[in-house]
């Protein structure tokens, strides 16, 4: 009977998209047994998925297993992909994702994978049957509880799916929050960053390490191919000295869909000719780094200074804990 009981709770779970969860004790006691036996996992308080299936899924996995419990709550977009061109907090927040419900009760049963915020009275719209916040107020809400250079992907990610500064702005004046931080951060965003990565690493560049903002998706078109490139980060100094920058995955070695099956010196020789390519274009000095260099900014920092990429910043604040080059 119980068996049976098990396996209709996740039909129900798996025609609705979500994960199971224990309404009674003896539920849970039922859960934990199946846990013990491999069948289930816990991925999180109460709240269980099929062991297989769960592997099967990639990160962030956590938004996905709170929409069930806490639907009746507002969820704060950013951490839960509400517009498909909103970066998932998860690619900031290293291997593990964090979900932000916002609610007009004050709670202290906040964790590693959950987190409320107050507020009142706040504007709502529906995704997938999901009441969340408006772009706007998503965005504020990153602002003001994330690393700074998340924020600003995020922010990058949000002016990109069609939200305006004069929107942003209203809606911080309107909630009576103080808007300094906001006006700190915008001058970093450059919507045309194409992923999280890019846009995380574009933040780390000027916001971080206070490095002259670069120019992004610029076109270079090789006079001897004809062939057109398009670098990450593009920067023209003073004397006329063009310098790009270029976030490189590991993935590309060894990923065959990235790798087209072919081998890794193959993929090198790739990378050594289309750097011929742009030095052809007129790109004088090329800076090839890593994400993980991104995450630890000192080897960027040195890789741009001794490429002669200018800093370029007023003053430092602080915004969340955390030092923010300010720029104009």
């Amino acid at each position: 009977e119980q068996n049976n009981e098990l396996r209709e709770l996740m039909a129900q779970a798996q025609q609705q998209q979500r994960c199971i969860y224990a309404h009674t004790d003896r539920q849970g006691k039922l859960f934990a047994r199946h846990c013990e036996a491999g069948d289930l996992m816990r991925v999180y308080r109460g709240i269980y998925a099929e062991t297989e299936l769960w592997q099967t899924l990639t990160l962030p996995r956590e938004p996905h297993i709170l929409l069930e419990r806490y639907r009746s709550s507002i969820s704060i977009g950013c951490s839960l992909g509400r517009r498909q061109h909103v970066y998932a907090a998860s690619i900031f927040r290293g291997t593990r994702s964090q979900v932000f419900i916002a609610g007009d009760a004050y709670h202290r049963t906040d964790s590693k994978q959950l987190r409320r915020i107050y507020c009142s009275n706040v504007e709502t719209e529906r995704v997938n049957g999901v009441p969340v916040t408006t772009l706007a107020r998503t965005a504020l809400d990153c602002v003001f509880t994330m690393e700074p250079c998340a924020a600003i992907a995020i922010l990058d990610a949000c002016f990109r799916a069609g939200l305006t500064q004069q929107e942003l702005l209203q809606e911080c004046v309107e909630n009576g929050m103080d808007c300094s931080a906001v006006l700190t951060l915008l001058p970093h965003v450059n919507p045309s960053s194409e992923n999280g990565g890019e846009a995380y690493a574009h933040a780390v560049i000027t916001a971080q390490l206070g490095f002259r903002k670069p120019q992004q998706q610029v076109e270079l078109i090789d006079p001897l191919t004809n062939n057109t490139h398009r670098p990450d980060f593009y920067w023209v100094l003073e004397d006329g000295t063009i310098i790009v920058a270029e976030l490189d995955g590991s993935e590309k070695y060894v990923n065959p869909q990235m790798t087209g099956a072919r081998a890794i010196h193959e993929v090198v020789a790739d990378e050594r000719e289309r750097e011929k390519s742009l030095e052809r274009a007129g790109v004088k000095r090329i800076v090839r780094f890593t994400f993980d260099e991104v995450l630890h900014s000192d080897q960027l920092r040195d890789k741009l200074l001794d490429a002669g990429v200018p800093t370029d910043f007023k003053s430092v604040v602080n915004i969340n804990g955390h030092q923010v080059a300010v720029i104009e």
